[in-house]
């Protein structure tokens, strides 16, 4: 048990989080373990999910909620619809115009080129952001305004988008968890 602990919001900086929760297999240390998720359900109905990888989250959570779904139908609850999570999205992700991701990278790379923007950070924008690279440079006439001199514009605009539409609140915010400045 974790002892109680009070914070205050002014008392969170940032937040990260990476837990995977491995299944135990005897003989086997932390490394050798296999990343695969599996699914318990208890006795008392409890369903607990582990194990898995970052990149099949959105998998695991579809497959936890169709369990409950069927659960809830089993035991005469209201019918729902099948999870929908991989139909979504993620911001950032969105196709432009049938373009292919590599097509569509390139395109960007030379717009972004055209607009005074150097090629390292077009390249990192693109990698960070995907399609929200666009949003991130429709800041840049603003920084152009402030007469900020061209590196400082980008990073204008930079912070500027994390700000308006990632909840960015403070620098260690931006530099730890929309950047990754402070870890690389």
């Amino acid at each position: 048990m974790f002892p109680a602990v009070k914070l205050k919001v002014d008392d969170i900086r940032s937040h990260w989080a990476g837990l995977r929760p491995l299944i135990y297999e005897e003989g086997k240390g932390p490394s050798e373990l296999s990343r695969k998720d599996e699914i318990f359900i208890s006795d008392s109905k409890l369903i607990t999910i582990a194990g898995g990888k970052l990149t099949g989250f959105r998998k695991m959570a579809e497959k936890v909620v169709d369990l409950v779904v069927k659960e809830l139908q089993h035991n005469g609850g209201p019918s729902y619809p099948s999870c929908t999570t991989d139909q979504i999205t993620i911001s950032g992700g969105e196709t432009l115009k049938g373009a292919t991701y590599s097509d569509w990278k390139k395109e960007m790379l030379k717009s972004g080129i055209a607009q005074g923007v150097d090629e390292q950070t077009m390249r990192g924008w693109i990698e960070i952001y995907g399609t929200n690279t666009l949003e991130v440079m429709k800041r840049l006439p603003d920084a152009a305004r402030l007469k900020l001199p061209r590196h400082e514009q980008c990073l204008y605009a930079q912070l500027m988008y994390s700000v308006e539409e990632e909840m960015t609140v403070t620098a260690a915010d931006f530099l730890r968890l929309r950047s990754g400045w402070f870890v690389f």
